[in-house]
């Protein structure tokens, strides 16, 4: 007994001088880092940002220069969008140039990259960049937990100077030009989106950069820069972020702090970073970092070292960062083949930047790309042959048809080996990360045992998802992956490097010290947890991410909150079960924000939300800046019980360059997809629509279009029965199976975005995140696509309706809560133009493109800034918008509608003996709901109609006249 006391006794001392410690906190600081003034960078970074030799530099004079064919006397000159400047150029020698502007943007900087077309002499044409700087706007941004939160990004509003780069270039390097001394030369820029102000320009004479001897490391003191204490950067959403680990500076055992760049976000080629500090002593400095680089097992990442904004040395161009293994962040030291490499660093202020490049990788994925390219083209050529149907049990004489088929096979299966192999001499160690190449070989080897089939298994070669071009595809992604996360960089001589990680005993105390203090009211609060409510503030849960939710709590803080004198917190909501049990528990919020467009739906007929009707003047507030008919998915009866507050938007997407080889026109129409088939399918394309992702189910969302555009409904007039029978809607469906049946269409495409990037499928419907896909990791394709509206029915009179779907999230108050009027008053903020405007820009900024969040607030989303083209047409496809009205019994609707395609394309069978059982299925399920909602008695006889007239509803709230839709 006295020794399980004493046990005892000395856990709970252990637990009290641990938690004693947690007062103290270990709260690691950066101190060796000073000499910023004005703010988080000084002139120098701008100066460095690129640095060249006046001696290599041939001014352009503002006589030399015509803009959209006016003469320009002097100095600054601005030009828009699709605005053209022309220069004349004479160099003064033979060589190597470049076109380098001192610029600054003109008015929003866009979210995507500022690219610029160049043409010399109005024939040779690249697709180019000029980046646009940021910094950070805030840096000491702390949330209502203490913990420090998403740094808010502004871009620079100063000229900097810098080259043109390669867009479609892997390494995104300079674009040069060979002139000769005394030609002239005419140079056009015009650019796509962003405008800009240049005050200078000039010709820069390109020079190799010298490769000299390692100097020997001098005893100088270290220097050490906090990663995440940059000064300037190439894009908004290279960001620094927060980790909990306590080798970690800065550090606090309980609150979050800005400590790290974020892998994630560094590392696309061409993005740069670029730090200040100051050397105490001149003399040669080693350079290390403290990192981790594990995204793919056994990968090089690589970064181009710049000092005072120049590559002093060639060894610094595309340096080597090792893979750190999985575990904790780790030391590295640059060095090559001749021991640690060092620069040379005169006492006084200077600059390091880093920028990701692919390096070695370079040429490997020049090679993958021509391997994959000549794989598609075997597969296209067996296509030819089969007549585009592949079928695995048939046999050829492939000699007769085909004779160098095995061995441009065999040949192709070699190149992946051997790409394989020099990846293996680069990284020093088996290339895990690529083993996909591997695996790419043995499909194409695995062809050879049956020589005979092979023209019936283009789907191993090219097409399926499990083809030989798809796991080159694989490894060609991850080659331009560069993400590596730096704490710090150190500048140092013949000192060691501090120890990379804490002491086991300090890991298991901070690990003990955080696990009970994960059972504290604080650690909720912490990570935004939806647990307990404070019942004298409005309780708002909001179904996004916590970073996302974190930028939304600041913009709140910043705003209502302080105009209100409130103190409201938002939560995440973690997902939508938990809001199904809070309200089953009495527990729900007040508010929720961005929950999925058909959770109101789902609440409302069970009597758990509030009638936003009730509200006098939503719908003055609503038809404001959103659209009516987006309320139609969150109707019930004769309510509206959620605000849509997100809208996607559907488009379709061609390749420009594609559709002109072929001759031929955008399509307007279904028609016009028909007409176009059998030219794509002599070329071995395809057209997609959404009813041709993989999943077996289709949604309503991809079939309803062709039967809405027919002018046919899903409901008949009172609900109680369906109308997918009706002539109109058998037209419908029978277009939409015809489309495969007859007119070759695949029926499956595993990546639309894939197979558009690659020329498989040239045209076809996408959504916003094609368009991010595209804008985002294929930049060989920048200028090669666009975007047009929907294809649709052509009317009576000559119109055409496009119907699709848009709606994403919504908005709901609760019927429960005891803060109606409150909870109004917050909606009206979070829907207002400026709110919706605000927190898309700031989530844009800090966490890039891909977190915009669509608004469905039509003049908030026009100040968004992305394409303006892309912009235009959705806000224009908008308007024939077309939701489902939502029903008890959608979900049956939506499956034997699903079944009737598969019946009848897959299966083949008879399309009307399917859509007649599916009807009868349809038309029993409807029954049983609309008895549960009390809608039927339980003799079958209809009590009440089932409000299908929602729109017609809404029109009539307004006191505006309105028939189905808006268009």
């Amino acid at each position: 007994m006295q020794k399980r006391i004493s046990l005892l006794l000395v856990i709970v001392m252990i637990v009290t001088s641990l938690l004693a410690c947690g007062k103290e906190k270990l709260n690691t600081k950066n101190e060796s880092y000073e000499g910023k003034t004005g703010g988080f960078y000084t002139k120098q970074a701008i100066e460095n940002w690129n640095s060249y030799d006046e001696a290599d530099c041939t001014n352009i004079e503002a006589e030399n220069i015509r803009l959209s064919g006016k003469k320009v006397s002097n100095y600054p000159i601005t030009v828009t969008r699709k605005e053209k400047l022309k220069l004349r150029v004479t160099p003064p020698e033979s060589a190597d140039y470049c076109v380098v502007a001192e610029y600054r943007p003109v008015g929003d900087v866009l979210a995507t990259d500022a690219l610029y077309e160049v043409k010399l002499n109005g024939k040779e044409t690249k697709r180019t960049q000029l980046q646009m700087l940021w910094h950070d706007l805030t840096r000491e941004a702390v949330d209502r937990s203490g913990n420090e939160s998403v740094r808010r990004q502004t871009n620079l509003d100063e000229y900097v100077k810098s080259t043109f780069l390669d867009y479609g270039n892997t390494d995104r390097e300079k674009v040069q030009w060979k002139l000769e001394k005394g030609k002239t030369y005419t140079f056009e820029i015009i650019p796509d989106e962003q405008g800009i102000e240049i005050s200078g320009l000039m010709l820069y004479k390109i020079k190799d950069t010298k490769t000299e001897k390692m100097q020997k490391t001098d005893n100088v003191p270290m220097i050490v820069i906090e990663a995440e204490k940059y000064s300037l950067k190439s894009d908004s959403y290279i960001r620094a972020t927060s980790a909990r680990d306590a080798s970690l500076s800065p550090y606090d055992t309980y609150h979050k702090k800005i400590n790290l760049i974020d892998s994630s976000a560094w590392g696309t080629a061409g993005q740069k970073i670029i730090w200040e500090f100051e050397a105490k002593e001149e003399g040669n400095y080693r350079l290390g970092l403290h990192l981790k680089q594990n995204a793919d097992v056994n990968k090089t990442v690589f970064r181009t070292i710049e000092i005072d904004g120049k590559v002093t040395d060639s060894r610094w161009e595309n340096a080597k960062v090792p893979y750190t293994g999985t575990s904790g962040y780790h030391n590295y030291t640059f060095n090559d083949e001749e021991g640690d490499m060092t620069v040379h660093l005169a006492k006084g202020k200077h600059t390091l930047a880093m920028v990701v490049t692919v390096g070695d990788y370079k040429e490997i994925y020049s090679q993958i790309d021509e391997l994959m390219k000549n794989v598609n083209q075997l597969g296209t050529e067996l296509l030819r042959i089969t007549g585009g149907v592949s079928d695995e049990n048939r046999t050829w004489d492939l000699e007769s048809y085909m004779p160098d088929a095995t061995d441009r096979i065999k040949k192709y299966a070699e190149q992946a080996d051997k790409i394989y192999e020099q990846l293996e001499k680069i990284d020093g160690k088996e290339p895990v990360y690529a083993m996909d190449l591997q695996t790419a070989s043995d499909k194409l080897r695995k062809l050879l045992e049956e020589p005979e089939k092979i023209p019936g298994k283009t789907e191993d070669i090219f097409r399926g998802d499990d083809s030989a071009s798809k796991y080159l595809g694989n490894v060609l992604s991850c080659l331009t992956g560069q993400g590596l996360s730096l704490d710090k960089i150190y500048l140092y001589g013949t000192d060691e490097l501090p120890k990379e990680d804490i002491s086991i005993f300090k890991t298991a105390g901070e690990a003990i010290k955080r696990f009970l203090w994960s059972f504290t009211d604080e650690a909720d609060s912490d990570n935004y947890a939806a647990s307990d409510q404070n019942e004298e503030e409005l309780e708002v849960w909001v179904a996004q991410s916590t970073v996302t939710v974190q930028i939304l709590q600041q913009l709140l803080d910043e705003t209502y909150n302080k105009e209100h004198n409130t103190n409201i917190r938002l939560k995440v909501m973690p997902n939508e079960q938990k809001l199904v049990l809070s309200n089953a528990t009495n527990t729900n919020p007040d508010v929720v924000l961005c929950a999925t467009a058909g959770q109101p739906f789902t609440f409302a007929c069970r009597g758990a939300l509030k009638n936003l009707l009730d509200y006098e003047d939503f719908m003055d507030v609503y038809t404001k800046d959103y659209q009516l008919e987006s309320l139609v998915a969150t109707s019930y009866g004769d309510g509206v019980y959620g605000a849509v507050d997100s809208r996607n938007f559907q488009l379709l997407f061609y390749r420009k360059d594609i559709l002109e080889s072929l001759h031929l026109e955008v399509p307007q129409t279904w028609d016009d997809i028909e007409a176009m088939m059998p030219t794509l399918l002599r070329n071995q394309m395809n057209c997609y629509i959404p009813i041709s992702q993989r999943a077996s189910l289709k949604g309503l969302g991809v079939t309803t279009p062709f039967i809405y555009q027919k002018g046919a409904e899903i409901y008949s007039e009172k609900g109680n029965t369906t109308a997918i029978n009706s002539t109109e809607s058998v037209d419908a469906i029978t277009e939409m199976t015809e489309f495969y049946k007859i007119y070759g269409m695949q029926t499956t495409v595993e990546n639309f975005y894939l197979s558009f990037r690659y020329g498989e499928v040239p045209i076809g419907i996408g959504d916003f995140n094609t368009y991010l896909q595209l804008k985002m990791a294929a930049p060989e394709l920048a200028g090669q696509w666009g975007v047009a509206l929907c294809p649709g029915t052509r009317q009576k009179d000559g119109s055409i309706l496009r119907y699709q779907p848009a709606d994403t999230t919504a908005s709901m108050i609760f019927a429960n809560t005891d803060k109606p009027d409150e909870a109004w008053e917050f909606l009206k903020w979070w829907l207002d133009e400026d709110t919706q405007y605000e927190y898309s820009i700031r989530r844009c900024q800090s966490l890039g493109l891909e977190y915009q969040w669509n608004t469905a607030n039509i003049e908030a989303f026009k100040k968004l800034p992305f394409d303006s083209d892309v912009k235009e047409k959705a806000i224009e496809q908008w308007q024939y918008q077309r939701e489902v009205t939502p029903h008890p019994a959608s979900y049956i609707v939506e499956r034997e509608l699903s079944g009737v395609w598969n019946d009848v394309v897959i299966d083949g069978s008879d399309m009307m003996e399917s859509l007649d059982q599916a009807v009868l299925v349809i038309d029993r399920e409807i029954k049983r709901k609309l008895q549960e909602f009390g809608y039927i008695d339980q003799d079958g006889k209809l009590i009440k109609d089932y409000n299908i007239e929602i729109l017609k509803m809404l029109y009539t709230k307004t006191g505006r006249r309105g028939a189905k839709n808006e268009k």
